[in-house]
């Protein structure tokens, strides 16, 4: 029997910094709608499931659905209930529609802003709240995708919206897994704005820190800003600052004790205009250096990434993509955006 929920939109205003002029919330390009990895520990009962822009491009309405399914084939879903919803706007007045079928495990929802203003600035757009099926258990995988047809987006001016979507995965980590920060890579179309990030592997609290990124610059047509949303919790991005290409420092301090606690994904955003002529199928690394140090609510300095970097690829306008995974799978293609 499918559950239906009506929840309330939020707002949703980053905190950013900027090395030169451009503004974070002022993206271009194709709107990239990512999956982002949620990692829990076992024995958790809840989950969240994060819709995230790559692009600010306001929209008025929209609607999607979401499939689940075991990485390995193996029987049984991974959600029991859908417990709630939220569509973040810049004047808070999103609302939301959404069933959930436990047996399918497809999630469906729709949306509207009177405003016109979801997704007004690109990062989280809808949180889904989940219980968790109490059995599973260490290392048990699934794969998240946004069905390719169910994909309408409106936006504010009435002009078409370009997108490509990257699915994602959810994974049950061990009960004592480490709070450790890695790089976030991602997808961007040549002549955008190419963001990528940093992110804990499960979550758990941070007070401050100073992330290094080492990259490829070769793609790289402008100057670079930082921006933690206020979905991930209460921050301030205190500097940005680009010793050389392809080496960028970024400092920021929490302003709550809320920050890396409400929602999994890349908390630590980093936006950089790409050039235009960038080859399709490129693909760029990006991963932490040696200069990271980040304090969690303890104290303490957790654990970083540094060996394995990932990767930012460059895909084609007007079309939907769908990364390759740790499933197997290859990128696959679909040319059913608007024209």
């Amino acid at each position: 029997m499918l559950a239906t929920l009506l929840r309330r939109g939020l707002l949703a205003a980053a905190a950013c910094a900027a090395l030169g002029a451009g503004a974070v919330s002022a993206q271009t390009g194709v709107l990239g709608l990512v999956l982002d990895e949620t990692r829990v520990r076992e024995g958790s009962l809840t989950a969240e499931v994060v819709v995230r822009t790559t692009s600010a491009r306001a929209l008025a309405s929209g609607s999607f659905a979401i499939g689940l399914r075991d990485k390995d084939g193996l029987p049984g879903g991974a959600f029991t209930a859908l417990t709630g919803i939220e569509v973040l706007s810049g004047a808070g007045d999103a609302v939301a529609d959404a069933t959930f079928d436990p047996v399918t495990q497809r999630t469906e929802v729709s949306f509207s802003s009177a405003s016109g203003t979801v997704n007004q600035t690109f990062g989280p757009m809808v949180i889904l709240h989940y219980q968790l099926e109490p059995s599973l258990v260490e290392d048990r995988r699934f794969i998240l995708r946004l069905d390719s047809d169910s994909i309408a987006l409106a936006a504010a001016n009435g002009q078409p919206v370009f997108f490509f979507t990257e699915k994602g995965r959810l994974r049950i980590d061990r009960a004592d897994a480490d709070v450790d920060i890695e790089a976030e890579g991602g997808h961007a179309v040549p002549g955008s704005t190419v963001v990528f990030g940093a992110r804990t592997e499960v979550l758990g609290e941070i007070v401050s820190g100073t992330v290094e990124f080492l990259f490829d610059p070769a793609w790289t047509n402008g100057a670079a800003s930082a921006s933690i949303h206020p979905a991930y919790g209460a921050a301030v991005v205190d500097s940005v600052t680009q010793p050389q290409p392809g080496r960028l420092l970024v400092t920021f301090h929490a302003t709550g004790g809320d920050l890396n606690t409400l929602v999994p994904g890349p908390f630590l955003a980093i936006a950089i205009p790409s050039r235009a002529d960038v080859p399709l199928g490129s693909r760029y690394p990006v991963i932490l250096g040696p200069g990271t140090v980040v304090i969690d609510g303890n104290g303490q300095a957790i654990g970083v990434e540094a060996t394995d970097p990932e990767l930012i690829r460059f895909v084609r306008p007007r079309l939907r993509f769908l990364s390759g995974f740790d499933d197997g799978t290859v990128d696959d293609f679909g040319d059913d955006n608007p024209t």
